[in-house]
């Protein structure tokens, strides 16, 4: 027979990860409202189509690229947790 682990996923509290998920939901809602408030105005103000998709896609790709790049900093110099800890 095996021994159950000493750490269980079920024995975890799921309170921060809901936390979490309603932090990234708000933070989604905001950049969305913002991005559709920003880009009616900009189509008033007569700016181009195709520089205001441009501006957006390489804004995205500069967040996520810098995102990636402090996630791999991060766990280079953090200790590693033991599994299931």
């Amino acid at each position: 027979m095996t021994s159950a682990p000493k750490h269980s996923v079920l024995s975890v509290s799921p309170r921060p990860l809901v936390l979490r998920g309603c932090i990234y939901l708000f933070i989604a809602v905001v950049f969305w409202g913002g991005s559709a408030s920003l880009a009616k105005y900009l189509f008033t103000t007569r700016f181009d189509t195709l520089i205001i998709t441009q501006t957006r896609s390489s804004l995205s790709f500069l967040i996520v690229v810098l995102l990636n790049l402090h996630g791999r900093i991060l766990r280079r110099f953090l200790p590693r947790r033991a599994h299931g800890q």
